[in-house]
């Protein structure tokens, strides 16, 4: 009686194990061939896109990264003026004239001081014998 149940849960469980997979494998396969046409669908409206572009003499547009980047550059307000008197606070405070070293020249830049590189010391292991001799006064 005990085989006979065992035997049966175990065909169940074969049983619905072969379902799953059998739906998973289906799904699978219906997922292919749906994104295979949307990617079709999408390919065609591109060609589609740039041949009405090109109808037109424009170029087709740019990906949505450098569309942001030019928006972006386009909105930002030009740089405004300092005032007089802000500009005697900078003068005052040494902000007048900054600029780049990038790819220049230094002539005050050559003393330069590094970090000195030791060797590295070993960790010595000593036997029990040896710890005691050098800690021991000798003769």
């Amino acid at each position: 009686d005990r085989d006979r149940d065992r035997d049966r849960d175990r065909d169940r469980d074969r049983d619905r194990d072969r379902d799953r997979d059998r739906d998973r494998d289906r799904d699978r396969e219906r997922d292919r061939d749906r994104g295979d046409k949307e990617w079709e669908r999408e390919r065609r409206d591109r060609d589609r896109e740039r041949e009405k572009l090109k109808d037109e003499g424009k170029r087709p547009s740019s990906t949505s990264k450098e569309d942001a980047k030019r928006r972006r550059i386009e909105n930002q307000a030009p740089p405004v003026p300092p005032t007089a008197a802000e500009e005697e606070m900078m003068k005052l405070l040494g902000f007048g004239s900054f600029g780049t070293t990038k790819g220049r020249h230094v002539e005050s830049n050559d003393q330069t001081f590094g970090i000195k590189v030791k060797p590295r010391q070993r960790f010595r292991y000593l036997t029990q014998k040896q710890r005691a001799a050098i800690t021991e006064p000798g003769p």
